[in-house]
Protein backbone atom coordinates (compact mmCIF):
# COMPACT_ATOMS: atom_id res chain seq x y z
CA UNK A 1 0.00 0.00 0.00
CA UNK A 2 0.80 3.62 -0.39
CA UNK A 3 -0.57 6.74 0.19
CA UNK A 4 -1.41 9.72 -2.43
CA UNK A 5 -3.13 12.77 -0.98
CA UNK A 6 -4.78 10.62 2.26
CA UNK A 7 -5.87 7.91 0.32
CA UNK A 8 -4.21 4.49 0.54
CA UNK A 9 -3.83 2.26 -3.02
CA UNK A 10 -3.26 -1.30 -3.30
CA UNK A 11 0.24 -1.71 -4.43
CA UNK A 12 -1.04 -4.43 -6.71
CA UNK A 13 -4.05 -2.76 -8.27
CA UNK A 14 -1.78 0.26 -9.27
CA UNK A 15 1.28 -2.20 -10.45
CA UNK A 16 -0.87 -3.73 -12.76
CA UNK A 17 -2.77 -0.82 -13.75
CA UNK A 18 0.80 1.12 -14.52
CA UNK A 19 2.17 -2.66 -16.65
CA UNK A 20 -1.28 -2.32 -18.83
CA UNK A 21 -0.79 1.08 -19.47
CA UNK A 22 2.72 0.86 -20.55
CA UNK A 23 1.94 -2.25 -22.73
CA UNK A 24 -0.70 -0.90 -24.45
CA UNK A 25 1.58 1.92 -25.33
CA UNK A 26 4.19 -0.25 -26.56
CA UNK A 27 1.52 -2.01 -28.38
CA UNK A 28 -0.05 0.75 -30.39
CA UNK A 29 1.40 4.48 -30.99
CA UNK A 30 -2.27 6.44 -30.02
CA UNK A 31 -4.16 5.13 -27.74
CA UNK A 32 -7.57 6.56 -26.71
CA UNK A 33 -8.51 6.19 -22.79
CA UNK A 34 -12.03 6.44 -21.26
CA UNK A 35 -13.38 5.41 -17.97
CA UNK A 36 -16.57 4.36 -16.71
CA UNK A 37 -18.44 2.73 -13.95
CA UNK A 38 -21.29 0.22 -14.14
CA UNK A 39 -23.26 0.02 -11.87
CA UNK A 40 -27.11 -2.18 -10.37
CA UNK A 41 -30.84 -1.10 -10.44
CA UNK A 42 -32.06 -0.13 -7.17
CA UNK A 43 -33.99 -2.94 -5.13
CA UNK A 44 -32.31 -6.27 -7.35
CA UNK A 45 -30.70 -9.19 -6.13
CA UNK A 46 -26.88 -8.46 -6.46
CA UNK A 47 -25.13 -11.20 -8.02
CA UNK A 48 -21.77 -12.45 -5.56
CA UNK A 49 -19.65 -13.01 -8.93
CA UNK A 50 -18.88 -11.43 -11.74
CA UNK A 51 -20.72 -13.35 -14.62
CA UNK A 52 -23.04 -10.13 -15.63
CA UNK A 53 -20.18 -7.78 -15.80
CA UNK A 54 -17.64 -10.62 -17.83
CA UNK A 55 -21.24 -10.73 -20.42
CA UNK A 56 -20.84 -7.28 -20.49
CA UNK A 57 -16.87 -7.39 -21.48
CA UNK A 58 -17.78 -10.12 -23.93
CA UNK A 59 -20.10 -8.31 -26.05
CA UNK A 60 -18.37 -5.39 -25.57
CA UNK A 61 -14.68 -7.13 -26.60
CA UNK A 62 -16.97 -7.91 -29.72
CA UNK A 63 -18.35 -5.29 -30.91
CA UNK A 64 -14.85 -3.14 -30.28
CA UNK A 65 -13.31 -6.08 -32.64
CA UNK A 66 -15.46 -5.88 -35.42
CA UNK A 67 -14.93 -1.68 -35.76
CA UNK A 68 -10.92 -2.60 -34.96
CA UNK A 69 -10.48 -0.61 -32.02
CA UNK A 70 -8.33 -3.20 -30.57
CA UNK A 71 -9.94 -3.04 -26.91
CA UNK A 72 -7.80 -3.49 -24.06
CA UNK A 73 -9.41 -3.22 -20.35
CA UNK A 74 -8.93 -3.20 -16.64
CA UNK A 75 -11.40 -3.21 -14.13
CA UNK A 76 -12.27 -3.18 -10.10
CA UNK A 77 -15.23 -4.03 -8.07
CA UNK A 78 -16.36 -2.31 -5.46
CA UNK A 79 -18.70 -2.57 -2.66
CA UNK A 80 -20.66 0.92 -1.82
CA UNK A 81 -20.36 1.36 1.66
CA UNK A 82 -22.42 4.51 1.58
CA UNK A 83 -25.52 2.88 1.89
CA UNK A 84 -27.82 0.32 4.22
CA UNK A 85 -27.79 -2.11 2.04
CA UNK A 86 -23.85 -3.01 0.83
CA UNK A 87 -24.09 -3.11 -3.05
CA UNK A 88 -20.83 -3.74 -5.52
CA UNK A 89 -20.33 -1.49 -8.53
CA UNK A 90 -17.12 -1.56 -10.93
CA UNK A 91 -15.10 1.13 -12.32
CA UNK A 92 -13.15 0.42 -15.53
CA UNK A 93 -11.08 1.89 -18.49
CA UNK A 94 -11.05 1.26 -21.88
CA UNK A 95 -7.86 1.56 -24.26
CA UNK A 96 -8.79 1.50 -27.90
CA UNK A 97 -6.67 1.86 -30.80
CA UNK A 98 -6.32 5.57 -31.03
CA UNK A 99 -6.12 5.55 -34.92
CA UNK A 100 -9.14 4.13 -35.43
CA UNK A 101 -11.22 6.23 -33.42
CA UNK A 102 -10.78 9.65 -31.53
CA UNK A 103 -14.12 10.40 -29.85
CA UNK A 104 -15.52 8.25 -27.32
CA UNK A 105 -19.12 9.23 -27.44
CA UNK A 106 -20.07 5.98 -29.72
CA UNK A 107 -18.38 3.65 -27.99
CA UNK A 108 -20.38 5.33 -24.30
CA UNK A 109 -23.29 4.62 -25.70
CA UNK A 110 -22.63 1.49 -26.77
CA UNK A 111 -21.36 0.39 -23.43
CA UNK A 112 -24.59 1.49 -21.81
CA UNK A 113 -26.44 -0.48 -24.39
CA UNK A 114 -24.98 -3.55 -23.60
CA UNK A 115 -24.24 -3.31 -19.92
CA UNK A 116 -28.20 -3.27 -20.06
CA UNK A 117 -28.34 -5.84 -22.19
CA UNK A 118 -26.33 -8.25 -20.02
CA UNK A 119 -28.63 -6.67 -16.16
CA UNK A 120 -31.81 -7.46 -18.66
CA UNK A 121 -33.22 -3.74 -17.86
CA UNK A 122 -32.80 -0.55 -19.39
CA UNK A 123 -29.36 1.04 -18.20
CA UNK A 124 -29.71 4.95 -18.09
CA UNK A 125 -28.48 5.89 -15.02
CA UNK A 126 -26.45 2.58 -14.39
CA UNK A 127 -23.59 3.42 -16.77
CA UNK A 128 -21.29 7.05 -15.20
CA UNK A 129 -18.87 8.48 -17.94
CA UNK A 130 -15.82 9.32 -15.96
CA UNK A 131 -14.83 13.07 -16.88
CA UNK A 132 -10.98 13.76 -16.14
CA UNK A 133 -10.18 17.11 -14.29
CA UNK A 134 -7.76 18.59 -17.20
CA UNK A 135 -9.03 21.30 -19.23
CA UNK A 136 -6.11 20.93 -21.99
CA UNK A 137 -8.03 17.85 -23.59
CA UNK A 138 -10.33 18.85 -26.18
CA UNK A 139 -12.68 15.79 -24.87
CA UNK A 140 -13.91 15.29 -20.76
CA UNK A 141 -14.42 12.13 -21.41
CA UNK A 142 -11.60 10.75 -23.02
CA UNK A 143 -7.63 10.94 -23.06
CA UNK A 144 -5.43 10.59 -26.22
CA UNK A 145 -2.01 9.15 -25.68
CA UNK A 146 0.20 9.57 -28.49
CA UNK A 147 3.71 7.78 -27.97
CA UNK A 148 5.69 10.36 -30.08
CA UNK A 149 4.18 13.67 -29.03
CA UNK A 150 6.30 16.16 -27.71
CA UNK A 151 4.33 16.05 -24.08
CA UNK A 152 3.82 12.54 -24.15
CA UNK A 153 5.21 11.93 -20.37
CA UNK A 154 2.33 14.56 -19.24
CA UNK A 155 -0.28 13.33 -21.16
CA UNK A 156 0.46 9.80 -19.31
CA UNK A 157 0.69 11.27 -16.50
CA UNK A 158 -2.46 12.38 -16.95
CA UNK A 159 -4.16 9.14 -17.67
CA UNK A 160 -2.25 7.54 -14.20
CA UNK A 161 -4.21 10.47 -12.07
CA UNK A 162 -7.16 9.75 -13.58
CA UNK A 163 -7.28 5.92 -13.47
CA UNK A 164 -5.90 5.76 -10.36
CA UNK A 165 -8.72 5.94 -8.73
CA UNK A 166 -9.11 2.04 -9.58
CA UNK A 167 -6.69 1.24 -7.35
CA UNK A 168 -8.01 2.61 -3.95
CA UNK A 169 -7.75 0.98 -0.85
CA UNK A 170 -11.36 2.25 0.44
CA UNK A 171 -14.23 -0.22 -0.33
CA UNK A 172 -12.35 -3.25 -1.44
CA UNK A 173 -11.66 -5.04 1.53
CA UNK A 174 -14.45 -7.54 1.71
CA UNK A 175 -13.12 -9.16 -1.32
CA UNK A 176 -11.52 -11.62 0.22
CA UNK A 177 -13.01 -14.61 -0.93
CA UNK A 178 -13.64 -16.73 -4.64
CA UNK A 179 -14.86 -13.50 -6.37
CA UNK A 180 -12.30 -11.77 -8.21
CA UNK A 181 -11.61 -8.07 -6.90
CA UNK A 182 -10.14 -6.55 -10.55
CA UNK A 183 -8.81 -8.04 -13.68
CA UNK A 184 -7.74 -6.77 -16.68
CA UNK A 185 -6.88 -7.47 -20.76
CA UNK A 186 -4.14 -10.28 -21.14
CA UNK A 187 -1.83 -8.71 -24.27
Amino acid sequence: MYNIKNKTYDMSIWNAIESLINSSIDLRSKNLVVRVDLRYPQNIQYPNDNQKLSRFLDSFKHYCDRRGLDLIYFWVREESLHSDMATHHYHIFFLFNGREIQNPYVVLEKATHLWGRALGCDASGLVHYCKHKNPDHPNPYAIQIRRTSPNFEEVKDDVSKWVQYLAKRHSKEKYLGRTRPFAHSLI
